[in-house]
C-alpha cells in the first residue's frame, strides 16, 4: 500500500526481542547515501556534536516513533537540506529488519516551513505488535527504527515495562543513561519533561546553540541535542512518549509567559517529537491517555502552560491567604482538571499511570499541622508548615488536595505517580492527606533522577548536606537520592509494580547504570516497600 504522508497500514508481527535487534544489524551514522535495504541503527555512543553540514537528504538527527494506540504508531524523521529546498521522502514499514514483509509505505515531504521534518500517522496496525521502519530520499536511508503497538483495549496482557526519565541537559555530561536505556527489556520510553533547556551557556559539553528565543533559536537547539547517538539510538529501538516541563520554552514558565517565545517552543517540540496534539494540527494540548488492555492506562499531563504563576520559596504556611495554600490557584487549569478527574475515576484499568512533570509529594521541611497550634491559630491550613519548593505541587496544595481527595472519594487506587523535573530520584506513597498516616495511600510517586541534569553542579559536598537535611525533614518521603543520576525502570504486572532506580555517571564515557534501590507497590496494599535489589 502507498500513501501520501500521513499513513493507513496493514498487518504486524509477533514481538522481536531488542537484543536481537541489535545483534544483528551492523553500525552506522545513516548519512550513507544509496544502499539496498537501508542503514541500520547506530551503535549506542555519545557524539559531542556531528560534522557541520551533512550531506544532502540525509538523516543527520536519526529517527524516531511514538505509541499511541493498538493499532497505530506515528513515525519521525528529519532530513538535511543545505539549500533549504523541500525533499520528498519515502517511508516504510515491515515485520522484520530485513524489510522482506513490507505491510506499509507512503511518501511525504519534508518542508522548510517544518524545519524539514516528517511526522507519518499509520494506521491499521496489529495490536500489541513490533514493527520495522526507515526514510528515504534520493541519496540517502535513513537509520531503521523499531517501535510497537499497544495492546487491545479489551486484552488482557500479563506485563507492561517501561523507562521513564526526564532533564536531559545536554551541556551538563554525556547521555550514558540513554545508553544504559538501549540495553534494557522495555515496551517504551516515558519522557517526563525538559528534553532541551533554553538556556546559554557552556558545561560539561559545548552548548553551540546558544539561547533559545526565536523559533529557529529551539529548532538549532533540537538539532545539537539529536546529534548524540545515544539519543538517535534509543529512539530507534523504542517509541516515546513524551510531554514537557519548564525548559523546552522557559526556566519555571506559567501560563504568562511571553506568547511569542512560547508559541516558538512549542512549535518546535511538536515538529521534533512524534505526537499530535489530541486537539488537532493547530492546538497546543498535549494531556491525553494511552491504554494498555485491561493492566493499564497511562494519564499524560500538563503543568506548564495552564498553571498560576509558581509560589515563592521557603514559604510558611501559617495563613489561608499565603498563595501555596489560597483557593482558585491551579497547576492544572480546569478543562484538564475535570478531564483528569473524569477519567482517573472512570478507566476500568488495574493501574493508572500518571506522567507527572512536576513532584505531587511534598518538600516540607518544617510540620506544622499541630492539634497545639490550631488551637491557637483555627484558620490554619491544613498540612502547614514550612515549604521550600513553588514551582511544584506544593505551590498549588488546594488544588492538590482536592484532586487527591476527589479520586479517593471516586474509589481510585492503584495510581502510579511517574516524576521528572528535580534532578534527583525519590520514592514515597500518596495520600489524600499527608498529614493522616494511617490511611490508605492513593498510590505511590516514583521520581527517575535525570538524563543528565546536575542538582547543584558546583558544589557536591552541599548536595549531600542537602540530601541528609531532606532524609532527615521530609517524613512524607521514604527515599531521596540527590547525587545521582539516572534513569527509573517500570515492571507493570497484574498483582504488583515494581520500580527499579538506575543510577549512571555521565561523566564517565563508559559507564554502565547499576540498581541503586527497588520498590514493589502491590495492588490493593497498603503502600510501597523497598526491597533488596540482589
Amino acid at each position: 500500500m502507498t500513501h501520501r504522508s500521513r499513513g493507513d497500514a496493514g498487518r504486524a508481527t509477533p514481538s522481536t526481542s531488542r537484543r536481537r535487534f541489535l545483534g544483528g544489524v551492523a553500525a552506522g551514522a545513516g548519512m550513507v547515501a544509496g544502499v539496498a535495504g537501508g542503514i541500520s541503527l547506530p551503535e549506542a555512543r555519545a557524539a559531542a556534536a556531528l560534522p557541520a553540514g551533512p550531506p544532502a537528504g540525509s538523516f543527520p538527527s536519526g529517527v524516531s516513533s511514538g505509541l499511541v494506540g493498538a493499532d497505530s504508531t506515528v513515525l519521525w524523521t528529519q532530513v538535511a537540506s543545505p539549500t533549504g529546498a523541500d525533499v520528498d521522502i519515502a517511508w516504510e514499514v515491515a515485520t522484520d529488519s530485513g524489510f522482506t514483509d513490507i505491510v506499509s509505505g507512503g511518501d511525504g515531504v519534508a518542508t522548510a516551513e517544518r524545519d524539514h521534518t516528517l511526522k507519518v500517522a499509520v494506521g491499521g496496525l496489529d495490536a500489541n505488535s513490533w514493527y520495522y521502519y526507515r526514510f528515504r530520499t534520493d541519496q540517502a536511508y535513513s537509520p531503521i527504527g523499531r517501535t510497537r503497538t499497544a495492546p487491545g483495549a479489551d486484552s488482557a496482557p500479563e506485563r507492561l515495562r517501561l523507562a521513564f526519565c526526564s532533564c536531559q541537559d545536554f551541556t551538563a555530561g554525556w547521555y550514558t543513561a540513554w545508553r544504559g536505556i538501549c540495553n534494557e527489556d522495555i515496551d517504551l520510553v516515558l519522557f517526563l519533561g525538559d528534553y532541551v533547556y533554553e538556556g546559554g551557556g557552556h558545561g560539561f559539553r559545548p552548548n553551540s546553540a546558544g539561547e533559545s528565543h526565536t523559533l529557529e533559536d529551539y529548532r538549532r537547539k533540537y538539532r545539537m541535542y539529536k546529534s548524540d547517538l545515544d539519543l538517535q539510538a534509543a529512539h530507534a529501538n523504542f517509541p516515546i512518549v513524551p510531554i514537557w516541563d519548564d525548559h523546552e520554552v522557559e526556566d519555571n514558565y506559567d501560563r504568562f509567559v511571553d506568547p511569542a517565545r512560547r508559541a516558538a517552543g512549542y512549535q518546535a517540540w511538536f515538529e521534533q517529537m512524534p505526537v499530535f496534539s489530541p486537539g488537532g494540527e493547530d492546538s497546543s494540548q498535549i494531556y491525553r491517555t494511552l491504554r494498555w488492555g485491561s493492566l493499564a492506562e497511562f494519564f499524560l499531563l500538563d503543568l506548564r502552560q495552564y498553571r498560576d504563576p509558581e509560589a515563592p520559596l521557603l514559604q510558611f504556611t501559617l495563613d489561608p491567604r499565603n498563595p501555596m495554600v489560597v483557593q482558585g490557584r491551579s497547576i492544572l487549569g480546569d478543562a484538564q482538571k475535570r478531564w483528569f478527574l473524569d477519567a482517573m475515576v472512570a478507566t476500568d484499568v488495574t493501574w493508572r499511570v500518571v506522567g507527572n512533570s512536576v513532584m505531587i509529594l511534598p518538600w516540607r521541611l518544617l510540620d506544622l499541622d499541630e492539634s497545639e497550634l490550631r488551637r491557637i491559630v483555627p484558620r490554619l491550613p491544613l498540612n502547614a508548615g514550612l515549604y521550600t519548593n513553588g514551582d511544584s505541587w506544593d505551590g498549588y496544595q488546594h488544588e492538590r488536595h482536592e484532586v487527591l481527595s476527589a479520586l479517593e472519594t471516586g474509589g481510585v487506587r492503584d495510581v502510579v505517580f511517574l516524576t521528572g523535573d528535580v534532578h534527583s530520584f525519590w520514592a514515597g506513597d500518596v495520600r489524600s492527606n499527608f498529614d493522616s498516616p494511617s490511611t490508605q495511600p492513593l498510590g505511590a510517586e516514583f521520581v527517575g533522577g535525570s538524563i543528565a541534569s546536575t542538582f547543584i553542579d558546583e558544589f557536591p559536598d552541599l548536595v549531600t548536606w542537602i540530601q541528609g537535611v531532606f532524609r532527615d525533614a521530609f517524613k512524607e518521603v521514604d527515599y531521596i537520592d540527590l547525587e545521582n543520576r539516572g534513569y527509573g525502570v517500570l515492571d507493570v504486572t497484574p498483582d504488583t509494580v515494581t520500580c527499579d532506580f538506575r543510577i549512571v555517571d555521565t561523566r564517565a564515557y563508559d559507564a554502565t547504570p547499576r540498581t541503586a534501590a527497588r520498590f514493589v507497590l502491590d495492588r490493593g496494599g497498603s503502600g510501597m516497600r523497598r526491597v533488596p535489589t540482589a
